[in-house]
């Protein structure tokens, strides 16, 4: 725990985004722009269901938030270490090809001192914590209307910076045991040895999706959730070993909210293709530095 304070202490953080590599031009070009601006985002969402999740994290009333520039809204990045705290880092899952566990994107890391006073931050992700309790697979704002009415999103705060240190407990065991800034993953020897270290909110892996009529029947919020599926639906423990731990996304969310320009990134780490000729120009003129991230995650 004392390495992971002394991480904050000495300011050896900052925040990083995931992106297709597809992406890497555009936003050499333009910088990150949000769902509400280009309509399209790496999670599940909408921009109907995130501005009314968003709102209900700034205590606003949903149209006067959707009044707001589409620019003024939040990017969502995730909390990581930089190379001094001597602590790895991993990316989020969203482009790591399901069969092979390779990383096929862009992790993208910002300057912590250019984004410091723009950003809020959240243990997990802001969008699972609103629909932790909503039913697997049905309509995004009407999962968040019933999950927000219920207790999570009102009672979950965005916080400042400066109250980053509570999340240190999420991702202790993890960075004692494995030298790795992430929440454990829970694999299915942690399952079967019941070792898992934390309240945990369990998903099927994407490639093994749960069947809609046995996840609405389930409580994520049950820190005896494994038993509990294990008793009632004793075939899926044996054929559907793909469970992972996600408790609330599985990383610390940070939130950014303004423009966010691409002189604010410092390195791109690139995990399948290397930069093109093109590509590899812009980087120049803009001072990124590259890293080939190639079967180091």
């Amino acid at each position: 725990m004392e390495k992971i304070l002394n991480v904050f202490d000495k300011k050896q953080y900052t925040f990083a985004i995931d992106r297709s590599n597809s992406k890497r031009m555009e936003i050499l070009e333009n910088g990150f722009l949000n769902i509400h601006e280009k309509g399209t985002s790496a999670g599940l969402a909408n921009a109907e269901s995130r501005s009314f999740i968003e709102a209900q994290y700034l205590k606003m009333k949903v149209k006067k938030y959707e009044q707001l520039p589409a620019s003024l809204k939040p990017k969502s990045m995730y909390l990581v270490p930089t190379p001094d705290a001597k602590i790895d880092l991993i990316p989020t899952h969203y482009f790591q090809d399901v069969s092979t566990k390779k990383y096929t994107g862009d992790t993208w890391i910002l300057d912590r001192e250019q984004i410091k006073d723009n950003t809020l931050f959240i243990v997990g992700d802001s969008y699972d914590r609103a629909l932790i309790n909503g039913e697997l697979g049905g309509n995004d704002l009407e999962i968040a209307i019933n999950s927000t009415l219920d207790n999570h999103a009102i009672s979950d705060h965005l916080l400042p910076l400066e109250d980053l240190p509570i999340s240190a407990p999420y991702y202790y065991e993890q960075v004692k045991t494995e030298n790795r800034w992430r929440f454990n993953n829970i694999t299915p020897e942690y399952i079967k040895k019941k070792q898992a270290p934390y309240k945990v909110d369990w998903e099927i892996a994407e490639s093994d999706p749960l069947p809609s009529k046995i996840a609405a029947k389930i409580d994520y919020t049950d820190p005896e959730f494994d038993k509990t599926l294990g008793k009632n639906y004793p075939e899926l423990m044996e054929e559907h070993y793909s469970f992972y731990g996600r408790p609330f996304g599985n990383y610390v969310e940070g939130l950014y909210f303004g423009q966010l320009p691409q002189k604010k990134i410092t390195t791109l780490i690139y995990h399948e293709r290397p930069p093109t000729m093109q590509e590899m120009k812009k980087l120049k003129e803009l001072g990124i530095k590259v890293i080939d991230g190639r079967g180091k995650f």
